[in-house]
């Protein structure tokens, strides 16, 4: 088979096995990468993403997860300019990238790389005892095109890899790996040109490796570590060497020695050093610029609930780490036991060394001390070729490892996408070494038929496993089932189930899962917040406040600003610790926010509502949902001033915010300030154009101001008026919008959403009045009575439906029916305009020509009512003219 096949095959065998991925949702972390991420919309400047983590926080946050991938965000950005959130084209993209990272990897594999041979001469003519190096530049494939194709087609249906190709946000290892396959590429081009000394094309090839590295960290942190692969596949492959023969070339510099000033070091080691230095350089760079200019310094804090091990003390922490190796380890060997979620008590610590787990540590670091005992010393092609597989599998691994520094998981299995590569190496190299001696010690071909029958039944099981695991990705439900049925120790996967119900307003059924999760972890305070508030959503609140008040009880009382001490006993659960300090989780601080949404609702207890707003925000000061509450709490209180002050302090936390704008809006527009608040709604609609209530708000501003462009702004204002009856159709978009028409003496028009205004809520006595009031005017009096009685069969104490009766029966001739109506009106309300006027005008037209004077006393009284209102007086004195 050619090798342009092979490249072929891996592209449409790793395709077709994600076929079943397109189909797929955006769940679990893509919701918030894509879904919540403002840096995707256009509406916002596509610079804002490189100041921004890979989830839309501020880098410089503290909320920030300091998941710097701006390259993997430009994609998404792209995704969304393309189809919005149209989840096909994202999975699409997600598939063919990682077919391509197939290819490019079996590509890299069957290169032919350049070495430099090197060999000692005695010249004794010339010179006495002199001794030259002559070098000799030779080609050889890195591996047989056999074992490249099979590690790269167990690469490309690997089941670990799910997670990376069908979870969206795992785009950022496809990516952070392609380039740094490009990089490996590029140090094989840089190390020959470098031995050629031909300096343009090793100060190009070195830019370019340095590019490469660069873009693969800026898709995935992780991608940084490629450098130290490069020096592996640099020593191993192009120079021929090993790790002990540079410590032999270095021994003399490091220790003292008395013939260390007869020390030569050779030519090889010379060039090798200058290369990796070099290297070392550009690296180092790259890591200031990501952390001290990017980040600002600061690292990410998690939660024990995150990463629980991490957070342990000592032994357990180191047991429970190490242990957490085999099990990386047995996820390539075996991955059939795959869950999206592999936090909280998902592994249980080990809490000493008599726990039978540490067998497992132990064989483990066996077997790795047993690779790298070969890999120090040897050189053969062979070790060579381990030597690299070894290093694909470290160096990227290390920063998920918790060894060295603590991360947000436990386990994920998208970190293994880099680490598996080198996996599939070892199997394939594994296969071949075992076909090669099969043939050389028993000769027979049925041998190496079972083992390429073997390895096609364990590709072929590779594939059914990755397909049926893409449909778990389909949706949120059906992936956190998933997980629940593989890893019943994880309350997050408890919880992420009832989620998914309660989108559904399945809440029975979501308490159920919520509740399982509080007795799986019961200090787990989200779970706790997410059974009140399903007891809430159930109308149960009596139950759902007791529960409220029981999550409470887990959060540290005693707080300055966002810091906090942990008392040792369950709140390390709703604090993360930094350092030497403690910063409040502020998911948990819900529950204090919850609890006052839910009681505010009754005026005795608005002032406790208030001050559990209060408490929220002085445990932790950029707690801007509370703000947000609290000012609303504020507006309906009438104390505007002290609400505006609310959500100006969110939007000093949180300027991306569009409930904050929204707010503010409201707010000015309260305050009369209706320039100012106009400019707060376009701002909220700028950060989020679906924000429903900020574009009503806009719309309905631009009928109303006064401006040059009102034909411009009319045509703006009823098209996002429309936009929103289309996506969710609301009684107060076509009741608005039936108003424009009316006003513009379009009534045809306005007949139209009038009618549909009805048609949302049948038993709206005002939308049935405004819809009969316009039929009136348009004189189809008939269906206008029909609307007309409906709203006063449900409210018959209404008096604007008796007066727009009576004057329907008006119209019709009806005019005794008409003042009947008129004084049922004016029962209710002695002062109404209408019914007083129109049976005073009734009773002219019965009595003419002879009017009494009851008849002028009642137009006199109802001109006295209305002194402003001319058209009542030019009335009162037309009729008196006519008396005359």
């Amino acid at each position: 088979m050619s090798r342009s096949v092979m490249l072929l095959s891996c592209f449409v065998v790793s395709f077709s096995t994600y076929l079943t991925s397109l189909n797929c949702g955006l769940v679990f972390d893509d919701s918030a990468a894509i879904v919540k991420n403002y840096d995707l919309r256009p509406a916002h400047s596509w610079t804002e993403l490189f100041k921004n983590d890979f989830w839309g926080t501020n880098m410089k946050s503290e909320r920030s997860h300091k998941s710097y991938r701006p390259i993997t965000v430009l994609t998404f950005r792209l995704n969304y300019v393309i189809a919005e959130l149209e989840s096909f084209g994202y999975h699409l993209v997600n598939v063919v990238l990682h077919s391509l990272a197939s290819c490019a990897f079996f590509y890299f594999l069957t290169n032919r790389v350049v070495f430099t041979e090197e060999s000692e001469i005695s010249d004794s003519k010339k010179w006495k005892n002199k001794v030259t190096t002559q070098s000799k530049r030779c080609e050889k494939t890195m591996f047989a095109s056999s074992t490249a194709f099979i590690a790269s087609l167990l690469f490309a249906v690997h089941p670990v890899h799910v997670e990376a190709v069908t979870g969206v946000v795992g785009r950022a290892e496809i990516l952070s790996f392609l380039f740094s396959v490009g990089a490996l590429h590029m140090s094989a081009i840089y190390a020959d040109c470098f031995s050629a000394k031909s300096f343009t094309r090793s100060l190009a090839s070195f830019t370019a490796l340095t590019v490469s590295i660069g873009c693969a960290m800026l898709c995935k942190e992780t991608g940084i570590t490629i450098v130290a692969v490069c020096a592996v596949f640099d020593l191993y492959f192009h120079c021929q060497k090993s790790v002990k023969d540079v410590c032999e070339e270095l021994l003399p510099y490091i220790i003292w020695s008395e013939s260390k000033s007869n020390w030569s070091m050779s030519r090889w080691m010379r060039r090798f050093l200058i290369r990796q230095i070099l290297l070392a350089f550009s690296l180092l760079l790259l890591v200031a610029l990501r952390v001290w200019f990017v980040q600002g310094g600061q690292l990410p804090s998690f939660t024990a609930f995150d990463n629980p091990a991490a957070m342990a003390d000592s032994p357990t922490r180191e047991l429970t780490l190490n242990y957490l190796l085999p099990v990386n380890a047995w996820l390539l060997m075996c991955p059939w036991w795959l869950c999206c979620d592999w936090s909280m008590g998902t592994i249980p610590l080990i809490q000493s060394a008599s726990d039978p787990r540490n067998i497992a540590s132990v064989l483990f670091w066996i077997c790795a001390v047993a690779t790298c005992k070969r890999c120090f010393a040897r050189k053969d092609v062979l070790t060579c070729q381990i030597s690299f597989a070894v290093s694909l599998i470290l160096f990227p691994f290390i920063p998920a490892s918790n060894l060295f520094f603590p991360v947000g998981f436990v386990v994920a299995e998208r970190v293994l996408y880099t680490p598996s590569a080198g996996f599939c190496i070892l199997v394939a190299l594994g296969f071949q070494e075992m076909g090669r001696r099969f043939n050389s010690e028993r000769g027979s071909p049925k041998a190496g038929m079972v083992l390429r029958l073997v390895m096609a039944i364990v590709i072929a099981a590779f594939i059914a496993k990755t397909a049926t695991r893409n449909l778990d990705w389909e949706n949120e439900f059906s992936l956190f089932i998933s997980a629940v049925k593989s890893n019943k120790l994880n309350a997050k996967c408890w919880n992420n189930v009832g989620h998914s119900l309660e989108s559904q307003e399945r809440f029975w059924e979501a308490l159920a899962f919520f509740y399982q999760a509080t007795k799986v972890q019961p200090d787990d305070v989200g779970a706790i917040i997410n059974v009140a508030r399903t007891y809430k959503n159930l109308d149960m609140k009596w139950d759902a406040e007791k529960w409220f008040y029981h999550a409470i009880d887990f959060i540290p009382s005693k707080n300055t600003g966002a810091d906090s001490q942990s008392d040792g006993q369950g709140t390390s659960s709703v604090i993360n610790k930094v350092g030497n300090s403690t910063r409040m989780n502020p998911n948990y601080l819900f529950a204090f926010i919850s609890l006052a949404n839910m009681i505010k609702d009754d005026p005795s207890r608005m002032e406790e509502a208030d001050k559990l707003y209060q408490k929220a925000y002085t445990m932790r000061y950029d707690q801007v949902d509370a703000y947000i509450n609290r000012g609303e709490l504020l507006i309906r209180q009438e104390r505007t001033a002290e609400a505006r002050e609310m959500f100006l302090r969110a939007r000093q936390y949180d300027e991306k915010n569009a409930d904050v704008w929204y707010n503010l809006g409201v707010t000015y527009l309260l305050e009369k300030r209706t320039a100012e608040s106009f400019g707060f709604f376009k701002k909220a609609l700028t950060l989020d154009p679906t924000h429903k209530r900020s574009k009503f708000n806009y719309a309905a501003l631009l009928l109303e101001l006064p401006s040059d462009s009102k034909e411009a702004n009319e045509r703006q204002a009823v098209r996002l008026l429309e936009e929103l009856y289309e996506d969710n159709s609301e009684l107060k978009v076509a009741s608005r919008l039936a108003s424009y028409y009316v006003d513009t003496n379009r009534k045809r028009d306005s007949l139209v959403w009038h009618k549909r205004a009805v048609e949302l809520n049948p038993s709206d006595v005002s939308a049935l009045f405004n819809l009969a009031l316009v039929l009136n005017e348009l004189n189809e009096h008939a269906e206008s009575m029909l609307y007309v009685e409906r709203a006063l069969k449900i409210n018959p104490a209404y008096v604007k439906g008796l007066a727009l009766k009576g004057d329907i029966l008006t119209k019709t001739g009806q005019l005794e029916d008409a003042n009947k109506e008129f004084r049922k009106a004016l029962d209710m309300d002695p002062n109404h305009l209408v019914s007083g006027h129109n049976l005073c005008v009734n009773m002219f037209n019965i009595y003419k020509p002879k009017v009494p004077q009851t008849v002028l006393d009642c137009f006199q009284k109802y001109s006295k009512l209305a002194p402003e209102d001319h058209a009542i007086h030019e009335h009162y004195n037309w009729i008196l003219s006519q008396i005359k």
